[in-house]
Parts: structure tokens; C-alpha cells; sequence
């Protein structure tokens, strides 16, 4: 706030001296009288409160607009519906290939199977990042502008009718905001889903009672689920 603050009092010092010199021009350089210098002051007063007021509560708006739940980026390959536990199959919850890493572990690391393949998953502050075989980042997520990251959580989805799975990556930020990030990447380690959520519980994954294929389940804390569903893989 300070440093606004300042900008905002060095904006109406700069607004003050222009509106000054626009008067003296219309005055063709004849002084100020003592009625003009008391309207030059309360314009230049007006504009360092209105700006002291108004530039905070603009940033601080879309602060709040940046970190409320939307999806962030989607190419439509996910769908979202209501938990359904008909369609679900509820004897066989799937926990696969699940790759937990935890802050404390972020810069060793965890092993994760994917696609026949081993991957390595670590963290940072902002990022995450998984790496193939050779130590090359097959997949490197940029989470700037939101909080830190505390926990990543990855769940590869099994597509009975592809040789291919996506892997959904959970993002889980800072405890105190309540905010996670959702993603999904395709066997190519393209991001094709993207979502910022709050208020989740757990994650884990089920099995369509039709298809066999997986489903993706968040559980919020008010105990509502909603189930991702990959509609086909790139």
C-alpha cells in the first residue's frame, strides 16, 4: 500500500503541475491569484485520494478475479459433470499409478508410471516439472502469479479405447488460500485442461461402469463431487 501510495502522490504532484501550467498559459504568464492557487490545491487534492483510493482497490480486484476458481485455459477434451454413482463403479476405486510428492520432497523428487514409461516429478516455489528418462523436462508448468506450490499430486488416467492415458496433475497451493490447480496433459506433455479450484478434500480416481475408462473425482469439503471425464486423447 505505501509504495502505491507514493506512485499516486507523485501521479497528482505531475496532474497538479500540468493543470498549473495550463493555467499560466491561458494567463499568458500573469501570476496566480490566491482563489486559483486555493483550486489548484484542491484539485491536487482530489486526484493523490482519488488515486490512493482507486489504484489499490483496482489491483486488489483483480487479484481477487485472478485467484477465484475459473478455468484457466481448455481445448475441450475434458468434461466436467456431477458425481453419479450409478454410472460409477464403486467396488473398484482406482489408486493406479498415484504419485504424491510433498513439500519436503519437492527437490528429490517421486517416481511416476506413465504410459509405460518412468518419469521423475519435482517442484519448486511456482513450478513443477516432469522429466524423462534422459533428465530432458517433458513436461514443465509455470504456476507464476499464483501462490507457492505445497504438494503435487499425479494420477495417470487409463483410456480403455487408446494405447494413450492423460495425466492429471494436482497442483495443491498454499494451505491459507484454500487454491489448487487442476491439469490434464496428453502423452505429448501438452496442457489441454487447465483450472484454478478452491476447497478441495480429496482426489482419487474411478472407473465408468460402461467403459471401464477412468474418471477423475474431486471432492470439495461441503462434500460435493465433481467428475472429470477425458472425451478422447490427442
Amino acid at each position: 500500500m505505501i509504495p502505491i501510495s507514493i506512485i499516486a502522490g507523485i501521479a497528482g504532484g505531475a496532474f497538479g503541475y500540468f493543470i498549473e501550467g495550463i493555467m499560466k498559459l491561458f494567463k499568458k504568464g500573469k501570476p496566480l491569484q490566491k482563489k486559483e492557487v486555493y483550486i489548484l490545491s484542491l484539485v491536487f487534492l482530489f486526484v493523490i485520494v482519488g488515486l490512493a483510493i482507486l489504484i489499490p482497490l483496482k489491483l486488489q480486484l483483480n487479484w481477487n478475479a485472478y485467484n477465484s476458481p475459473h478455468i484457466i485455459s481448455d481445448i475441450g477434451l475434458i468434461q466436467k459433470t456431477p458425481f453419479d454413482p450409478n454410472t460409477m463403479n464403486k467396488s473398484k476405486i482406482i489408486n493406479g499409478n498415484r504419485c504424491i510428492l510433498n513439500f519436503e520432497l519437492r527437490e528429490k523428487g517421486a517416481e511416476l508410471f506413465w504410459n509405460n514409461k518412468t518419469y521423475k516429478v519435482k517442484f519448486g516455489e511456482h513450478a513443477f516439472v516432469v522429466l524423462d528418462n534422459s533428465g530432458k523436462p517433458f513436461i514443465n508448468e509455470s504456476l507464476e502469479g499464483y501462490d507457492y506450490i505445497r504438494e503435487v499430486i499425479c494420477l495417470p488416467l487409463d483410456m480403455v479405447s487408446s494405447s494413450e492415458s492423460l495425466l492429471a496433475v494436482f497442483a495443491d497451493l498454499r494451505a491459507t488460500s484454500g487454491n489448487s490447480i487442476l491439469h490434464f496433459f496428453s502423452s505429448k506433455g501438452e496442457c489441454v485442461f487447465q483450472e484454478l479450484i478452491a476447497n478441495i478434500n480429496s482426489i482419487y480416481l474411478g472407473s465408468d461402469l460402461d467403459s471401464g475408462e477412468s474418471l477423475l473425482v474431486l471432492e470439495y469439503y461441503n462434500s460435493k463431487k465433481i467428475v472429470y471425464r477425458p472425451l478422447k486423447t490427442l
